[in-house]
């Protein structure tokens, strides 16, 4: 089997099998909050899905509500402590942080500010070896340490939601990435956004993720030994791959497995 190469987004690590995280109070408290109509005065402007909460890909998946995505081994502990909408309603939430059919981010590239409002980040260079992590495309910038708790990031629960508009069929859209040669980013911590916390550290490209994987200087990685399943990203062809000895991804079900696949 020829290896994929490492631009490859398919499903990783999360299909695994896992151990269940202690169950979160986030729905709990979202319930009793909303009283009995949780959705009430959402008007959804994307198109509308079971399998996003309220039907709104901005409220991020169902997996959220019914606490299905905190039992996963990969993703759980980064969303431990995550409340996606904290002391507000859906629909309060959107009203807040809502623009369009996304959202308004804060200022300064999310970066938090000193008391002149200038952002807090420097330059630095992220050394080979050094493992991050994503919840997004790789049509973004953004990177963090891997495992950075999903509340510190200022993200919204959007980032959770599988895009219908890409079809690397990742779940919650979690990527892991190692740095191959020295990677110049700019550094600091993320300003509190979207009712969380922030405050954790948030590396800045100055290329896209898939410019920075096409340079040579990250791989998409995983742990060896690992199954999963997602969509040839040339094809929509379903495919079984498998993590190998090298922490690559090669194909091992149906698909096309004579050639290497690059989706761009």
């Amino acid at each position: 089997m020829r290896l994929i190469t490492s631009v490859i987004s398919f499903s990783l690590m999360l299909l695994a099998s896992a151990s269940p995280s202690p169950p979160s109070r986030v729905v709990t408290t979202v319930a009793a909050r909303c009283a009995k109509n949780l959705c009430g005065g959402v008007n959804s402007k994307v198109v509308s899905s079971s399998q996003y909460i309220c039907g709104d890909n901005r409220l991020g998946p169902v997996d959220l509500q019914n606490n299905k995505i905190r039992q996963n081994a990969v993703v759980g502990p980064i969303l431990r402590n995550y409340n996606p909408f904290p002391g507000t309603c859906p629909d309060e939430f959107l009203r807040a942080y809502g623009q369009g059919a996304g959202y308004k981010y804060p200022a300064q590239d999310g970066f938090d500010v000193d008391s002149h409002g200038k952002p807090v980040k420097k330059k630095m260079i992220l050394a080979p070896r050094t493992i991050l992590d994503r919840f997004g495309s790789d049509r973004g910038t953004f990177v963090a340490p891997y495992g950075t708790p999903y509340e510190q990031r200022s993200l919204p629960p959007e980032n959770l939601a599988t895009d219908p508009r890409f079809s690397d069929g990742t779940p919650y859209n979690f990527h892991i990435y190692e740095v191959v040669k020295d990677l110049p980013v700019q550094a600091g911590p993320a300003a509190p956004w979207f009712g969380q916390v922030g405050h954790g550290t948030q590396y800045m490209l100055s290329m896209k993720v898939r410019e920075a994987i096409r340079d040579g200087y990250l791989v998409e990685t995983c742990t060896p030994g690992m199954h999963a399943c997602g969509m040839n990203p040339n094809t929509n062809v379903p495919t079984q791959i498998i993590c190998n000895k090298s922490r690559r991804w090669e194909i091992t079900g149906s698909g096309p497995i004579d050639k290497q696949i690059d989706p761009r």
